[in-house]
Order: C-alpha cells, then structure tokens, then sequence
C-alpha cells in the first residue's frame, strides 16, 4: 500500500487538524533540526524521488486519486512546500496510528529520516540534482492483479458530481453462488480513480452511511438486525488486493449479500463510477477460520458545543484467540480511537492508538503477526470526539448526536478480525455466560443478570455514580453507559438509547423493582423516556423483565 494524498489535502479549503503537530512523534521543529543535521545537500533526483517512488506515485499519477503527479521533478517542484507541510504535520502520508507495541504490515508512514530528507530538500531551494540519478518508476499492473477472478461483480454504475461534498454511499448486492466456497482473496478493479476514494466490504447487511442503494433481487434474504456481518476487505486508493494470511480464510456463504461502503470525492468534473469486485475461491480449508466481531456502544449521545466527550465500549475473549485486523469507527465529530487489552494479570496494553481520527480515510490495520489474546482479556476501545465549532467537519455544533448510519450522526464502533488458537473456528458461547464474565468486573452485589425472553443482557446498577448495561450477541457486545440511573428505594429507572436494526438508535426505558430475594422485576419501553411516575403506571405495557442479583442477599438465622 501506498502513500495518496487527497485533493482536500492540497486545495484552498484545507482543514485544520488541530493539535496534530504535537501529537506527532516529531515536531515541526524536531524535523527541521534533524534535516539541518544530515550535513549534505539534498537532491530530488538522488533523495526524494527514491522516496515518491516508493510511497506516493501509486496515487500521485496521472489517472489517479491524487492532485498531482510526483513521477518527475517538474511535476513536483511547484507543490514544494505544500508536500513539506504535508509530511511535517504527518496529515500524509494519511496513516493515523501513532508507533506502538503492535506493527502493522500496511503501514504506510514515512520515517522520521524520510520527513527530514523532504523538509531539507525544501530548506534548500528543492534542488533538482543529476538526472542520471533519477530511478525508475515502478511498473502498475493493468487488469486484475491476482489474475482472472473466479466470480466477478460488476457494480451498478455511480453518478458523481462535479461540486459539492464528499459522498458515502452503501450499496447491497447479492452474489450468486449456489454453495458456500473458501475465500481466499478479493480484489478491486477501479473504474474510475479520479473520485474513488476508498470502499469497504462486508458480507452480510451492514451500512455505514444514510444513503442505501439496495441492488439485491426481489427474493434476497431480509437483514437480520442481529447479524454479525464479516469484515471481507477495504480498499483505498493505491491499496493491494486482499489476500488473506496462510492457513487463515473465510468462507463466503451460498448466496451471499455484500455490503459496499463507498467513498467518493468530487473533483470538479460531473463523472461516473463502475467498478467491478472480483472473488478469488480455494479448495483447501483453512486451518483457522476468520471471525469479524464488534464491540459497540449505541448508548451514545454528544451533546452539542462539546470539545472533548469521551465513551468506551467493551468486548471479553471467552477463550485463547488471536487479532489478525481492527477497523475503528467513528464518523465526522470523531477525533481520536484506541483499542486497549487488559489481560487476565491485571497488565493493559494499546494495541492501536489514533489521536487523530480521520473519517475520510477508513483504514484496517493488518497485524504483521496476529496478536495472541488470552481467554478472560478484556478489550477497551475507547472513542473522543469534538462537537463543536473547531471542528471544521462538524455538520452542526449546535445539535445533541445519537448513534446513526449517516455521518451527520455518530458511532463508536471497534471492529476486529480474530481467529481462535486452539480450534478451527471460536466455541459458540453460552449469552448467559458472556453475561457473567462481563459484570464479573463489578460489585456483585449491585450486578444483575436479566432474562427478556430469551434474551440474556446485564445491568450494573450502583446506588450511585454511572451503571453499566452489556448486551452480548454471538461474536459481538453492547456496553452501555447508564449515567441517568435513577434509584427510590428499591425502585430503579434505566433511560439510554440501544439500537434500532443497524441504522440508527432509539430511546428506551427500564424499570424494575428489586425484592428482598435480590430478584429483579420489571419492563423494558421501547421509543421514549420514562419519569418514576410514568415508570408506576405502565401496567401491562412494555416487555417483561427479570433478573437475579449476583450475590444472593444475606439472611438472617434469628434467635
């Protein structure tokens, strides 16, 4: 994968990423000094173009997502000190995860020496130096790069205006494919580069946007709201094809629905895209099966004109597994995500840290060497966003944001690929379980395990301070904060917001009374948000509730 630098990047409505310099590894001022030390004059031919070749030209070509074209000196010179800036405040190349205890074999940044070398050869006039040194551009293969496709997808072609803001659309499209196959590869052919910014690809209904384009036949399976959908590949310009690492695959079910989540960039000429998906099966089962699993918190609510509002959702390992990727996900007001694993030990350790959350660039991070997690390892991922003013991509500062596809609302939600140690594919887990191992880490005497039907959720409802509710589904887990608890006697009312399918989120309200066996009672409303008052007089409405405190309550023996 390779360095791209998006028009935005370069144009007069540049934004401000604010802080960026400081959070970077070196500053601006750190870099100039490095440069001043490298003692030599600095050419394009000898130094940089070494480095564009490398990095850039994949974009930075005629044809390509990229402003301009980096293949030749004269092409170059005139974005001089455009480029130092860019490298400088780490804004490109546009990776966002800062050097960690984790590396990732898509990494795309530039060393420190790489920036330094740029920012000397600007300091110095950005000399041209002998043409004998110039090296040779790489070689981009036309046509697919893996080879003929053994399914290809030809994607229903796209309008793109000339003007206006970027687009995301989510397009449904159903591949058929009478048997499940093994999937060993999925490639992009670009149609159309000059607005294709990047795409990614799920099997199974899932959107990440508030415009869908449904394109699957009249008989295509109905989205189940509960479906855990797999994270099949994500491409941005100047990616490789996806192929997964030896002995790991996936397999693609019989008739399977693939969800495409589009970027595109207008670039002041009204185009079109149609670009085709191809599939690459295998014969050979995998000795470890590929699992995408999610930890959200739809319990989120922004309140307007805030800088820095923080929330964090949960996920435990019900037995010893490995990460193969992480996608975060957050959408405009998103300004920095981490995944943190705390093992069994009581030891913490971020795997990802991105202060500086960009929604235009969807990366997944590739582990060069999948991350063994011991069972019982909780994951944090932990998201920040700013809702205000100063955040030049805020649709609207002056508005409270609920959990919702479109990116005028928001998400916390870290996606991960794993894969188990010790099987082909993870144990199915008991819910009821999964219940236990996440309210485990709160007092258990203010710890409940719910049943709604057969559906099993916990609730960690102190006498004060912020609840918890957890809401595991079978690779997946809702952690929601519960800051409005509200206790009266042993009266209790829940209001947060959960999840309406995938799209958006909607108010509910739990109510319940604790009797003197620990037992829990209540109702669950969906829609709105309940007073105590209200709470009493339900009735027969909402949908019944009971639960058990964790530790049983004391009894007394008498005289």
């Amino acid at each position: 994968m390779s360095t791209r630098l998006s028009r935005r990047t370069f144009s007069t409505s540049t934004r401000l990423i604010a802080g960026l310099v400081a959070a970077s590894a070196l500053t601006t001022a750190a870099i100039a000094s490095e440069s001043e030390d490298l003692g030599k004059s600095v050419t394009f031919t000898q130094d940089v173009a070494p480095i564009f070749m490398e990095s850039c030209v994949s974009c930075h070509r005629p044809g390509e997502l990229g402003p301009m074209s980096l293949l030749s000196y004269t092409e170059a010179r005139p974005w001089a000190k455009s480029i130092r800036r860019a490298v400088t405040e780490r804004e490109m190349p546009p990776w966002d995860a800062v050097p960690g205890p984790v590396k990732f074999s898509n990494d795309i940044s530039l060393s420190d020496d790489e920036i330094a070398t740029i920012v000397a050869w600007v300091d110095q006039g950005a000399p041209r130096g002998d043409d004998r040194h110039m090296p040779e551009a790489p070689e981009f293969t036309e046509g697919w790069r893996l080879g003929e496709p053994d399914v290809v997808i030809d994607l229903p072609e796209y309008a793109v205006p000339a003007e206006g803001e970027d687009l995301f659309p989510t397009v449904l499209v159903d591949v058929d494919l009478p048997e499940d196959r093994y999937l060993r590869g999925i490639e992009l052919q670009v149609d159309n580069a000059s607005v294709l910014h990047h795409l990614v690809v799920f099997q199974g209904n899932l959107s990440m946007s508030d415009e869908i384009i449904d394109h699957r036949s009249d008989d295509a399976r109905k989205p189940n709201p509960l479906e855990q959908p797999g994270l099949l590949y994500v491409w941005a310009a100047g990616s490789p094809p996806g192929v997964f690492p030896k002995g790991i695959g996936r397999t693609l079910e019989k008739n399977p629905t693939l969800s495409l989540n589009f970027h595109y960039h207008p670039y002041g000429e009204a185009t079109t895209d149609a670009s085709k998906i191809g599939l690459y099966f295998t014969d050979e089962e995998p000795g470890r099966e590929l699992v995408t699993t999610t930890t959200l918190n739809p319990g989120l609510m922004l309140p307007a004109n805030t800088t820095d509002y923080g929330l964090k959702s949960y996920y435990v390992f019900p037995e010893d597994s490995k990460i193969v990727s992480m996608l975060p996900h957050m959408h405009q007001r998103g300004k920095a995500i981490s995944y943190t694993l705390t093992y069994p030990s009581g030891e913490s350790e971020r795997i990802l840290d991105v202060p500086n959350y960009d929604f235009n660039w969807q990366w997944i991070y590739y582990l060069e060497e999948p991350k063994l997690v011991p069972a019982g390892t909780w994951l944090t991922v932990e998201g920040h966003w700013d809702n205000s003013a100063d955040n030049p991509n805020n649709p609207d500062p002056n508005v409270d944001v609920l959990w919702g596809d479109g990116s005028n609302f928001e998400m916390l939600a870290g996606i991960f690929d794993m894969v188990a140690v010790h099987s082909k594919r993870p144990k199915p887990v008991k819910l009821k379980d999964v219940v236990a191992q996440m309210l485990a880490r709160h007092d258990p005497n203010e710890s409940y395990s719910v049943n709604m039907g057969l559906m099993p959720f916990g609730l960690y409802l102190p006498r004060e301070g912020t609840g918890m509710f957890y809401f595991p589904q079978s690779t997946a887990t809702l952690s929601i904060d519960l800051p409005d608890l509200i206790w009266d006697g042993n009266d209790v009312l829940v209001n947060t917001y959960f999840l309406r399918g995938a799209a958006d989120s909607l108010p509910i309200s739990v109510t319940a009374t604790l009797g003197d066996d620990g037992k829990l009672s209540g109702k669950m409303v969906y829609g709105r948000h309940l007073t105590l008052e209200e709470a009493r007089q339900l009735g027969d409405k909402g949908r019944s509730i009971a639960g058990r405190r964790l530790v049983a309550p004391a009894t007394s023996s008498g005289d």
